[in-house]
């Protein structure tokens, strides 16, 4: 399966939040030390004075964020998988003597807002940045790789942020990636359950860079490949290359070859066979679905 990238991914340039800018230090150290130098650092384009919430990466790295929108992104899911809702909700026996405090505060001197607590996000500064950005409905980066992908649609996952994931596979199925990395793509839009997405994936499969799965059959499928993609996902990929094989077979035999001449005939290998297969990956997908009622 593949594995994170995240050092692949190029410092953007400073134009502002959408676009994974660098870094601001808060610090004067001059230590040679690098990994001292970040912590504490504000990412630019996150540093909202205003901002009630601060994030801190895995290394230390500062984002200043609205927990409003922290907390819509994450409304699509129940009330008790959101996880920045119940970070950054106040409970309601809090609410009125919070607000007695903040009446007394107006009445007298008041003294600075204290700084937010920060929260530490298991996340490295660019994924960190391209999640935020998500949200606000931000381009990725354009030389986002799968391992990137995988990592933020991941991120996403962990904070119940439905709409991080809808939006991250999008942009990533009109992108290079689903061209590049189609079978990493087809992993995701299954395990997440976006049909289109993975019936996009597995007609550019022919531009897959490994060999092996441009041979894939129902025969030939390796366990790492399919480990992770749900059963569901897995019955339709295989019917639908078994649907595929057999049309190859029937066609074979109407020109008047031996029928089991082509069998080993790959997939995958041109624009013409990976569309065909992905065309009985859909319809395979919605006569289970009409046979299931869902």
């Amino acid at each position: 399966m593949s594995s994170n990238h995240e050092d692949d991914v190029p410092s953007v340039p400073e134009t502002g939040r959408g676009e994974a800018a660098t870094a601001t230090s808060t610090s004067t150290s001059t230590s040679p030390d690098r990994e001292p130098e970040r912590k504490g650092r504000v990412f630019e384009g996150y540093s909202d004075p205003e901002a009630d919430v601060v994030l801190a990466s895995d290394d230390g790295v500062l984002f200043r964020v609205h927990s409003y929108i922290l907390k819509a992104s994450s409304a699509g899911r129940a009330q008790s998988s959101s996880v920045f809702r119940d970070m950054f909700t106040i409970p309601k026996s809090d609410v009125g003597m919070q607000g007695k405090r903040q009446s007394q505060q107006r009445s007298e001197q008041l003294e600075p807002e204290p700084e937010p607590e920060t929260s530490h996000i298991d996340a490295s500064p660019n994924v960190l940045a391209v999640f935020l950005d998500m949200m606000h409905s931000d381009p990725v980066p354009t030389k986002m790789d799968s391992g990137i992908l995988e990592s933020i649609v991941t991120l996403a996952d962990k904070y119940g942020c439905d709409v991080v994931i809808e939006r991250v596979l999008l942009r990533a199925s009109g992108g290079h990636l689903v061209t590049e990395a189609p079978w990493e793509v087809f992993r995701l839009a299954a395990r997440y359950h976006y049909p289109q997405i993975a019936k996009l994936a597995l007609s550019m499969m022919h531009c897959d860079k490994d060999q092996e799965r441009k041979k894939m059959s129902t025969t030939s499928l390796q366990l790492d490949w399919i480990v992770e993609i749900p059963l569901n996902y897995l019955l339709v990929l295989v019917v639908a290359l078994g649907k595929w094989e057999n049309g190859r077979v029937n066609r074979i035999s109407m020109m008047g070859h031996h029928p089991h001449a082509q069998l080993r005939f790959d997939p995958f290998h041109s624009p013409e066979s990976a569309k065909e297969v992905s065309v009985y990956f859909e319809s395979t997908y919605r006569e289970i679905v009409a046979a299931s009622g869902v």
